[in-house]
């Protein structure tokens, strides 16, 4: 057997369950709340952070188009916020809940926060892209280029990279948040027994 094999098998072996205790998944619980309200504070101040810049670029464009586009980019963040906040806030355990009622409370939040980031190109990316898709087409449609086809690629660029980066974050965080209810799920199939 090759070492590469060997590495595959290590790697694709089912993980042991972990015990059930149920204040230790009290805690899970509640650590998991924390992240994700603590990541959706990071999105709603870099968002208000975002808007602002829009904003003074709109009122200090020069071109129509440049205005059209920032306006439009703030309504984008303004969407993808709704939507995080909607699609993706923490919900807050039940205090009264205990054992089993938590294990179906934290399993239930995995797979809501893992649902929201599977699907985050259609709530988050997508509402994002028309304005600067108006600032960079816009000079063109209207027959003056703004800055230059090399200066307008590099913008192109730059923007698709951050994009992809966001979508290969979000899918990478949404396996592992998968691998999570995976475990979960073995740990409550060997505490039922």
């Amino acid at each position: 057997m090759s070492e590469q094999e060997l590495h595959r098998l290590w790697r694709d072996q089912p993980a042991a369950a972990e015990s059930f205790d149920p204040q230790e998944l009290r805690r899970k619980a509640d650590d998991w709340h924390r992240v994700v309200s603590k990541r959706n504070r990071r999105e709603y101040v870099a968002g208000a952070i975002a808007a602002l810049a829009f904003l003074w670029f709109a009122v200090s464009a020069h071109d129509a188009w440049t205005r059209i586009g920032c306006i439009t980019a703030i309504a984008g963040l303004v969407i993808a916020l709704y939507q995080l906040h909607r699609r993706a806030a923490a919900a807050e355990p039940d205090p009264a809940e205990f054992g089993t009622p938590v294990a179906l409370h934290y399993r239930a939040e995995l797979c809501r926060q893992r649902d929201a980031l599977r699907s985050v190109w259609l709530w988050y990316i997508a509402p994002l892209l028309p304005g600067p898709a108006i600032m960079l087409l816009g000079p063109y449609m209207s027959g003056r280029s703004a800055g230059g086809g090399l200066n307008d690629l590099i913008g192109f660029l730059i923007f698709a990279v951050i994009m992809a980066l966001i979508l290969w974050l979000n899918s990478y965080a949404a396996s592992r948040i998968q691998r999570r209810i995976d475990q979960l799920d073995r740990s409550l199939m060997e505490n039922s027994k």
